[in-house]
């Protein structure tokens, strides 16, 4: 599948969330919304935008931090609500130019 605007991929997604799920359901998958981009690692917080590995295989994918507890950081990918959320070590997550944002 070609990749579209967010925007337009949020449409559809909630279009065809709204045909097959009950609102309990759909909560479950709304994609989190990030508060910012932190300018080092020490600035990590719940809420920041950040780009972690998914696997080897399938790369490196924008996350927005849920909690974290000294070194270890747990995510959940931003533009893939079903997938579980993760956790990673501070040295496994790449920063985004908090200039571009």
């Amino acid at each position: 599948m070609p990749n579209i605007r967010p925007a337009l991929y949020r449409k559809l997604h909630d279009a065809l969330v709204e045909l097959t799920m009950s609102p309990a359901e759909y909560e479950k998958t709304t994609p989190p919304v990030a508060s910012g981009v932190p300018r080092t690692w020490d600035d990590i917080a719940p809420g920041h935008l950040v780009i972690a590995q998914e696997t080897r295989e399938y790369g490196w994918w924008e996350a927005i931090v849920l909690d974290r507890h000294g070194d270890r950081v747990t995510l959940k990918f931003r533009d893939y609500p079903h997938l579980p959320r993760c956790v990673r070590h501070l040295a496994a997550i790449a920063l985004l130019n908090p200039d571009l944002h």
